[in-house]
């Protein structure tokens, strides 16, 4: 993969340096933001919105900065049962986002949820 631009890794590292001195705990969370990503990541092919997740990822992880992947838990986001207008139905990956949008609808907000707290509780076990 190509490096990120000057500009990103510029802006990061400023980002990296300010947590740091000031005693802040900085954790970068991925999350994909369109079900495109999925539909791509299902079919073993990246996004390039993933694409350039996964760089600035590595680009953190090198500088000792925890990264939280939040794609590793979208196959939660097929057969949960969930409420639609009052309906409950079992959901797909449509559910979780507004179409065209990239916001996350009331589903999604509660799948990042779940999945954030799990997550953060796997890397506070293993800060020890």
């Amino acid at each position: 993969m190509k490096p990120l631009p000057e500009i990103t890794r510029k802006a990061y590292d400023e980002m990296v340096e300010y947590t740091r001195s000031n005693g802040i705990r900085l954790i970068i969370v991925l999350m994909p933001i369109q079900i495109e990503e999925i539909f791509c990541r299902n079919r073993g092919l990246y996004h390039p919105l993933e694409n350039y997740a996964l760089r600035a990822a590595t680009y953190f992880e090198k500088k000792g900065i925890p990264v939280l992947k939040l794609r590793k838990e979208t196959s939660e986001m097929c057969g949960e049962v969930i409420e639609v207008s009052g309906e409950k139905k079992f959901s797909g990956i449509r559910d979780y986002f507004i179409p065209e949008d990239g916001h996350l609808t009331v589903s999604g907000n509660r799948w990042a949820k779940r999945v954030l707290e799990k997550q953060l509780k796997e890397l506070e076990k293993n800060a020890f």
